[in-house]
């Protein structure tokens, strides 16, 4: 946390600050944040790639039951971005959003 703080506070006072942050919603840390972007994914989507990955489905079913849920994260959210889609898609989406924390 405290390096984290001291390259913030390095950074130039017009830069965009991203900082991926992946149990933001679990740990309640989302209000300390200016924006807050959440990466979405349909539950069978999660499901189909947790199984590319060789993640039996007891322990997908476990990881999924640990995390916020999607209503928790749609919650804390700016900015939603959908990766139920290609590659491309999310792309997209992705340069959409950056555009817009750039001004």
């Amino acid at each position: 946390a405290e390096r984290t703080a001291e390259l913030i506070a390095a950074a130039p006072e017009d830069a965009v600050v991203v900082y991926d942050m992946p149990l933001l919603v679990e740990n309640g840390l989302a209000e300390g944040w200016d924006t807050v972007v959440v990466v979405i994914a349909a539950r069978q989507v999660r499901i189909e790639r947790l199984r590319e990955r060789g993640l039996d489905d007891d322990d997908i079913e476990a990881r999924m039951a640990r995390q916020a849920s999607d209503e928790e994260r749609r919650a804390v959210a700016d900015v939603i971005i959908d990766n139920s889609g290609s590659m491309e898609e999310l792309r997209s989406q992705v340069e959409d959003v950056w555009q817009g924390l750039q001004g």
